[in-house]
């Protein structure tokens, strides 16, 4: 065993001297985002974002960092998902 210790370099030595973070339970938390998938499109669906501004319509695409919604008007809005609070399916 002491043969071993011998033969270690200092770096591997100090990575067994440093200890593993531990994680943050609140970051195993899912949004509604996450659990949006693309069987969601095509479904009425109501939006509040971060200003305050609430917005309804039918939700077209789902992206990495974005989501489409028509609006009633038939304008298409694109929002991206860290300027949402809510989000509702109607």
């Amino acid at each position: 065993m002491t043969e071993n210790k011998r033969n270690e370099t200092p770096l591997q030595r100090d990575n067994e001297k440093k200890e593993k973070p531990q994680r943050d339970p609140s970051m195993n938390r899912y949004t509604v985002l996450d659990c949006m998938s693309k069987k969601d499109t095509g479904k009425s669906i109501t939006i509040t974002l971060i200003n305050g501004r609430t917005e309804a319509g039918i939700l077209k695409e789902i992206g990495m960092f974005d989501i489409k919604i028509e609006l009633p008007n038939k304008r298409d809005l694109i929002i991206f998902k860290h300027a949402l609070i809510t989000v509702s399916f109607s």
